[in-house]
């Protein structure tokens, strides 16, 4: 940073960088208002920007919800996977990852997807088993397995994760009761 002055490429990943971190540190509860959550999910898909730089992440929130109670860093693991997975083979189009986060009813659905090649069959599978019960040994899909247990024991069944190839991609489904944050 030295080296290369203020606002700068390398300042900008290592401020974005610790506002993530601090986060974890800092901040000791668990569940946060949406906002919050989003505020960190920008900030993980501007640090992803600066490594994937060709692929386009669009945002759309139902602004009524932005107070509603979600666990924090539930949104991280899954758009890890899209830019670890999503987009490993070369499909010949852009690549994009969506967020739409919406009301259904009293639940709170956030929606990611994105347009890569899609999950493949057995990989897909040990996925959808997230809604089973998994054995606790299990070191595959830890991310998205703790994001899911930790909706599911709090708020039940009926919620947390889940997914399916839509083509040409995937999405990968989060489901919250509409709670306030208290």
């Amino acid at each position: 940073v030295t080296e290369l002055g203020i606002d700068n490429e390398v300042e900008n990943c290592i401020m974005l960088l610790n506002t993530i971190i601090r986060e974890g540190i800092i901040q000791k509860t668990s569940i946060v208002p949406l906002s919050h959550e989003l505020h960190l999910v920008k900030c993980y898909l501007d640090l992803m920007e600066l490594r994937y730089p060709d692929v386009e992440s669009h945002l759309a929130v139902d602004e009524t919800l932005l107070q509603c109670s979600v666990f924090k860093f539930s949104l991280q693991p899954i758009l890890e996977n899209c830019f670890s997975h999503a987009f490993t083979e070369e499909t010949g189009r852009a690549k994009h990852i969506y967020i739409h986060i919406y009301r259904q009813e009293n639940d709170l659905v956030i929606h990611i997807q994105d347009n890569g090649c899609g999950l493949k069959g057995d990989y897909l599978k040990e996925l959808q088993q997230l809604n089973s019960d998994m054995k606790t040994d299990q070191t595959h899909h830890v991310g998205i397995q703790n994001v899911h247990k930790r909706i599911t024991n709090v708020f039940g069944a009926r919620y947390g994760i889940s997914m399916e190839n839509t083509p040409p991609g995937t999405t990968v489904s989060i489901r919250y009761p509409i709670t306030p944050q208290p």
